[in-house]
């Protein structure tokens, strides 16, 4: 990720669009977070995980790559919630721990970007449900490496992202329709919710 990517990923204006659309969004398509633990995955410096917190889940947890960025987000949450540097695609996260886990954008970025939609898949409760928001469309995918500095391989498209969460048992719940906000550039044009089946 380049200066512009990180600029883009923590700016007032991403932030006000997971507040105001895509956390609405995810609680009009899969039901409240009250009471749930829920995992944020690619939680930059903490700002999503506050904003979960603030519609009622009882913990939230963060994982992201970038040691800086976990490093902000750890100074500001402090002990209310565990925040590690890690991969998406390997998550140091016992089997069947949480009740949701939350993507602000963050797998479509991952070569192995499969392999993380398994450990999302793993680390969910039978029922639990996960929040997804990518850019998906072709244009989105060709202007990646203004912000990213570099093409990113691994096949990533609506089609294959929704086949995979199929083949890891995670069942469609609800895509919500494309906002105007994705021509902005700071909202992806797949916002869904998945739920992992039980047994």
């Amino acid at each position: 990720m380049n200066l512009l990517g990180r600029w883009i990923l923590n700016s007032p204006q991403r932030v006000f669009v997971q507040r105001h659309h895509l956390l609405p969004t995810f609680l009009h398509l899969g039901g409240p977070l009250y009471g749930c633990h829920v995992l944020e995955v690619g939680c930059g410096r903490g700002a999503g995980i506050q904003l979960i917190s603030q519609v009622g889940a009882a913990r939230v947890d963060g994982v992201d790559l970038d040691p800086v960025m976990a490093g902000l987000a750890k100074r500001r949450l402090g002990p209310r919630a565990l925040v590690a540097v890690a991969d998406i695609a390997a998550l140091p996260m016992p089997d069947s721990s949480y009740d949701a886990v939350i993507d602000f954008g963050a797998i479509h970025l991952m070569p192995e970007w499969r392999t993380g939609i398994g450990e999302v898949a793993r680390v969910l409760r039978p029922g639990g449900r996960f929040l997804f928001e990518q850019p998906a469309h072709p244009l989105y995918r060709r202007l990646m490496p203004l912000s990213t500095g570099r093409q990113i391989p691994g096949g990533f498209s609506r089609d294959s992202f929704l086949a995979e969460l199929h083949h890891h048992g995670l069942q469609l719940v609800g895509l919500a329709r494309p906002h105007p906000l994705i021509l902005s550039g700071v909202l992806g044009d797949l916002v869904g919710v998945s739920r992992k089946v039980v047994g």
